[in-house]
């Protein structure tokens, strides 16, 4: 999509973190940025771990990416 590459590279940056909410789809999270980079394509992409809470306990998981676009409109709270 068009619009998806219109998002700039310093709205994201690395060693940031980001609260994505909770709710039918499981808990909140939390995102922390290792990296920004773009692919062969142009398209920018964001690397990061991803830490949530279910029971009283703290999971990491990752590294992962996601466009710079699905990650912003996944993660939207700065931290």
């Amino acid at each position: 999509m068009l619009l998806d590459r219109q998002f700039d590279h310093g709205s994201v940056q690395v060693g940031a973190k980001y609260r994505r909410p909770g709710g039918l789809e499981g808990p909140p999270q939390v995102a922390e940025v290792q990296g920004v980079v773009e692919d062969r394509n142009g398209i920018p992409h964001v690397r990061f771990l991803l830490s949530y809470e279910r029971a009283n306990h703290t999971f990491e998981d990752g590294p992962r990416t996601l466009s710079l676009a699905a990650f912003v409109r996944c993660y939207k709270d700065p931290m």
